[in-house]
């Protein structure tokens, strides 16, 4: 809220291999920094490396070009939620007609979605979520009362 509706910026550096293409490229952006290091940080969880320029493709489809993983999710990782997250992620301009973000409400609709999928899945498998959590939980019990 502190700078003009539309305010973009430049960035006066080389931009390395984490920074979004708009930064590494030299084009303006505003949102887009957020966006990919949101990416990013999920990137890492998942696979457990750091994104990097070649961990992102250009490729052309029937709605133009954008960006997408070069690396495949697995196949038990949900796929249709998390292609849509990194689409939003790594294309924030191309998700509305007129290219404007934040992208706060769509933002808010995969959340909704994920936490769905969680609580209805969560007793799936062995290993279930719930079960997963009371471990989490126990193990932090026990380091508090270790001290």
């Amino acid at each position: 809220r502190r700078f003009p509706a539309n305010q973009q910026f430049i960035g006066e550096w080389e931009g390395g291999e984490q920074d979004c293409p708009e930064l590494r490229e030299g084009r303006p952006w505003t949102f887009e920094v957020d966006y990919f290091g949101l990416a990013g940080i999920i990137y890492c969880m998942l696979y457990g490396k750091y994104i990097e320029a070649a961990s992102v493709t250009l490729v052309s489809d029937a709605e133009g070009k954008r960006y997408k993983l070069a690396t495949p999710l697995k196949r038990y990782w949900q796929q249709d939620i998390w292609t849509r997250l990194f689409d939003l992620l790594l294309n924030p301009g191309l998700v509305r007609a007129d290219g404007s973000l934040p992208l706060c409400e769509e933002m808010g609709a995969l959340r909704e979605e994920m936490e769905g999928w969680l609580q209805a899945n969560c007793n799936r498998a062995s290993n279930t979520l719930r079960g997963l959590l009371k471990k989490v939980y126990l193990s932090v019990l026990r380091a508090q009362d270790s001290r």
